[in-house]
């Protein structure tokens, strides 16, 4: 059976500006496609995203296949 870990990227508003976040670390005002290489070398892949009416306004929910033990 696959198993997987999930990341959550998020984002709400930082002061005065609209920063995403992925846990406590601040990424800034957007997602570039350097960020997500990164992820993606690191094994993760977008699974779904959400806009949500209240709270963070958008997530990015990421996956990667766990490795077999």
């Amino acid at each position: 059976m696959d198993k997987f870990d999930y990341k959550v990227l998020w984002n709400k508003f930082h002061g005065v500006r609209e920063d995403w976040f992925d846990g406590d670390e601040n990424l800034g005002p957007e997602i570039t496609t350097d960020l997500l290489s990164r992820y993606g070398a690191e094994g993760w892949e977008v699974a779904a995203t959400m806009q949500m009416v209240a709270g963070p306004t958008h997530k990015i929910i990421l996956k990667r296949r766990q490795n077999s033990v």
